[in-house]
C-alpha cells in the first residue's frame, strides 16, 4: 500500500483518541460536558481533531510536535552516544 492511505489511517486513530473522550464527557456528563466546549476552544490541539483546526493551527501544531519529537530524539541520541 502507498504512504498516503497509511498516513490517513494513523491520523484517524489519533483523531479518535483525541475526540472520543471529549464526546463521551459531553454525552454522559451533561452538566460538566459543556465545559469541554470551552476547553476545546482554549486547547484545540488537545481536545479537537484536525477537522476543526484552521490551516494556520495545523501548521503551528505540526511544527510544535516536530520540535517536541526532535528534542526527544536529541536527548535519546545524547544518552545513547554519550
Amino acid at each position: 500500500s502507498t504512504r498516503r492511505p497509511q498516513e490517513q489511517l494513523r491520523q484517524i486513530s489519533r483523531d479518535l483518541q483525541v475526540t472520543l473522550p471529549t464526546v463521551a464527557a459531553f454525552v454522559f456528563i451533561p452538566m460538566v460536558g459543556y465545559s469541554f466546549l470551552l476547553l476545546g476552544m482554549m486547547f484545540p490541539r488537545l481536545l479537537l481533531s484536525r477537522q476543526f483546526h484552521t490551516k494556520e493551527q495545523r501548521w503551528h501544531f505540526a511544527t510544535k510536535e516536530f520540535g517536541e519529537r526532535r528534542g526527544y530524539f536529541d536527548r535519546l541520541n545524547t544518552d545513547f552516544w554519550g
